[in-house]
């Protein structure tokens, strides 16, 4: 199966810490063990990282920390590594032992965990496991159809079945099962966590046509969240179809003009790796930067940001995290008013003439951070990057329609806004920029 070795570290990873808390007297416990081992290797590494070159006591020391015994380390970790003959990895043995570590990034770890697993030569019960995480990652599959896209990554049919089956006894695999159902949907469960019954009905009903149109848009969102709604190619039908069972989240979004655009998200949203868990408000805020940030790119009537690879917006907000404020354009002042209800940056103007012009200065670093990594993953990366959280619904704020409210408000809203409203929001919006008191 053709796949970077990259991904293939990260769902290693997410493999081992899914199976680690099993005991290891667990029935075909045995069936993963390359992946234990190259998890254990995982822990190790990424403890190591940053510290350059380590002599055997320290090394000792680290590995005991992630509870892997000095034997482990010196008759399977360290022997592994110096069998991979990696230049992010060197391992000199002699009269004293010393590693020298190259992991520079979380990119660079799952790399060599990947290189080690395909190495150490799985059991194919071990790479089932891997490929229906991975078939399972942009959307939920009917089991006759993992069967046979196992078979096309090079299992037969019983070998198919086999790890099927032994991914679905430790649940790293979730299957879903209900009335009116055919037969059971395949869930990653590192992903689809919420309106599994919805899914599994809208999966199992729809033809394959329009099924591969839904799988593409996913694809297409994943690799760019908040991706405009007028640049999803699907009909309105099967839109209203992702969107109403949860395969999708549609996001509306009004500037200080009253100009209303909508954005689409997927629960693949991107976040920075060593974030294992967030909070929800804080990956609302992530969001309605990323929206905010689209905007930017594709509707601002004065000033715009993207470029070339995305270049202006990704210079605009290393920016606006290095000095704490960015920009001098007419646009700040209309185009991001749901960051400054939000209180994640205010607009400030400035003196250039002929006046009318804004910088945004930084209120809270981490979302703006959050979102430019899941900006930079997108330029870097030719497909979905698997570092992901789970999102939940987005809060109500005055700018912000959240999933859930734009789900079950199905009627049209309006175009423009009411006068009135547009007077007490900009009112309200030059109170917070202390223009007036």
């Amino acid at each position: 199966m053709e796949q970077s070795y990259r991904d293939l570290g990260y769902w290693v990873c997410a493999s081992f810490q899914h199976l680690r808390p099993f005991s290891l007297n667990a029935e075909n416990i045995d069936e993963f063990e390359v992946t234990m081992l190259s998890g254990d290797l995982a822990l190790f590494l990424n403890a190591l990282r940053g510290r350059g070159v380590l002599k055997e006591g320290e090394l000792v020391r680290i590995a005991k920390a992630q509870k892997i015994g000095s034997h482990r380390l010196k008759t399977s970790i360290v022997p592994t590594l110096s069998k991979l003959r990696s230049d992010r990895i060197v391992v000199t043995s002699g009269k004293q032992l010393f590693l020298e570590e190259h992991l520079d990034s979380a990119a660079h770890l799952y790399d060599v965990v990947g290189q080690v697993w395909e190495m150490l030569e799985p059991s194919l019960v071990e790479r089932a496991a891997i490929y229906v995480l991975q078939h399972t990652f942009v959307m939920p599959r009917m089991q006759s159809e993992e069967i046979a896209l196992l078979n096309k990554s090079g299992l037969g049919d019983e070998d198919a079945e086999e790890g099927l089956g032994v991914a679905k006894s430790f649940r790293i695999i979730q299957p879903f099962s209900g009335k009116g159902l055919d037969e059971p949907i395949l869930f990653n469960p590192y992903i689809w966590r919420a309106n599994q019954h919805k899914i599994a009905r809208a999966v199992s009903q729809l033809p394959p046509g329009e099924k591969k149109a839904v799988e593409n848009t996913l694809e297409s969102v994943a690799k760019w969240q908040a991706l405009p709604l007028g640049a999803v190619r699907i009909g309105d039908d099967l839109l209203a179809t992702a969107h109403s069972v949860g395969l999708i989240d549609l996001v509306e979004v009004n500037t200080g003009t009253g100009d209303k655009k909508n954005f689409v998200f997927t629960p693949h949203l991107t976040t920075h790796p060593d974030v294992t868990r967030l909070a929800d408000d804080l990956l609302n805020d992530v969001r309605a930067v990323l929206a905010c940030v689209s905007y930017g790119e594709h509707y601002s009537r004065i000033s715009r940001l993207g470029g070339s690879g995305r270049e202006k917006t990704i210079n605009t907000l290393r920016k606006l995290l290095r000095m704490g404020e960015a920009g001098d354009a007419t646009a700040i002042g209309v185009d991001y008013s749901l960051l400054e209800e939000r209180g994640i940056i205010i607009a400030k103007p400035t003196s250039t003439p002929p006046g009318g012009r804004y910088s945004m200065e930084l209120l809270r670093e981490e979302p703006v951070r959050i979102a430019l990594r899941v900006i930079e993953d997108s330029v870097r990366s030719a497909s979905p990057a698997p570092l992901f959280v789970h999102t939940k619904n987005l809060d109500p704020a005055t700018l912000f329609a959240s999933p859930e409210q734009t789900r079950v408000a199905a009627a049209p809203s309006l175009g423009t806004q009411p006068l009135q409203v547009k007077e007490a929001r900009n009112h309200f919006l030059k109170k917070i920029r202390k223009e007036v008191f």
